[in-house]
C-alpha cells in the first residue's frame, strides 16, 4: 500500500495549499492527471488555479440560528419593560416620601397640615415641584412627571391630613394619604373617597392611560382603585 497522492497547487492570493485526494496504491500517469484535475481543478499552463473557492452557511444554520436570536429577545424584552417600568413606579414613589418627609417637618412646628401648602413646601424641600390641587382656576391640576407633587392640604377641612399625588409614566397615579389623628369615614357626609379612619401613613394608586389624568380632585382612591395600603408595594389599583 502506498501514501495518498498529494498535489500542491498555488491559490488565488499565491499561498500554496496541500491538496489530499487520500487515494492509496499504484496509480498511473493518467489516472493521475485525471484525479488531479477533480481534486484541484483545471489549471492553465502558468501553474494557476482559477477555480473560485466559495464559502457560506446553510439554510437550516441560519435558521437555527435566527430561532435562538427570536428566543433571547422574547425573554430579553419583557424583562426590560419590567425592570424599567418598576425604575419609573419607584422614582415616584421615592419623591412622595420625600415630599411626606418635608411635609410632617412643616405639620411638627404647628400641630396641624393647614400650613403645608405647595409653597410651604417648596422651601422645605426645593428638590421637587409641588402643585396645589386646586390651584389652577377652572382646570384640575395635575402631576406630569415623577418630581411633580401634587397637594391636597386638610382635605375636607381635616387639618390633621395631607394628600400627595405623583404620576409615573409607566402609566401609573401614585398617592400618599398622611393622617396624623383620627377621622371618621365620612367627615363631610359626601366623602366618596373611604379613607382610613386611624392615624397613619397610607398608600394608593391608580392605573391611567395619561399625565394629564393624574390629579387628588376627583381621583378617588377608595372608589375607583383598590383601596388604600399600608404599603406601596401593597396598594392595588
Amino acid at each position: 500500500m502506498g501514501s495518498p497522492i498529494r498535489w500542491y497547487r498555488k491559490c488565488s492570493m499565491g499561498a500554496r495549499r496541500l491538496v489530499s485526494c487520500g487515494v492509496s496504491g499504484p496509480v498511473r500517469v493518467t489516472a493521475r492527471r485525471s484525479l488531479q484535475r477533480h481534486c484541484c481543478g483545471d489549471r492553465e499552463s502558468n501553474g494557476r488555479d482559477d477555480t473560485p473557492l466559495e464559502y457560506g452557511f446553510t439554510l437550516i444554520e441560519l435558521t437555527v440560528v435566527a430561532l435562538i436570536l427570536i428566543v433571547l429577545l422574547s425573554i430579553a424584552v419583557p424583562t426590560f419593560l419590567a425592570v424599567r417600568s418598576s425604575g419609573r413606579n419607584r422614582a415616584a414613589q421615592a419623591n412622595l416620601n420625600t415630599a411626606l418627609q418635608a411635609a410632617q417637618r412643616l405639620y411638627i412646628s404647628t400641630a396641624s397640615y393647614s400650613n403645608v401648602t405647595a409653597s410651604a413646601l417648596q422651601q422645605a424641600e426645593p428638590s421637587l415641584t409641588y402643585i396645589e390641587a386646586g390651584g389652577c382656576g377652572q382646570q384640575v391640576c395635575n402631576s406630569s412627571a415623577p418630581n411633580d407633587i401634587v397637594v391636597l392640604t386638610t382635605p375636607y377641612g381635616n387639618p390633621q391630613a395631607v394628600e400627595l399625588a405623583a404620576w409615573s409614566s409607566s402609566g401609573t397615579c401614585w398617592f400618599l394619604l398622611s393622617l396624623q389623628d383620627s377621622w371618621p369615614s365620612d367627615p363631610m357626609g359626601s366623602y366618596t373617597d373611604p379613607a382610613p379612619t386611624t392615624a397613619g401613613t397610607y398608600y394608593g394608586k391608580l392605573a391611567m392611560s395619561s399625565s394629564k389624568s393624574c390629579n387628588i380632585t376627583g381621583r378617588n382612591v377608595g372608589v375607583n382603585g383598590g383601596g388604600w395600603a399600608s404599603t406601596f408595594s401593597a396598594a392595588q389599583g
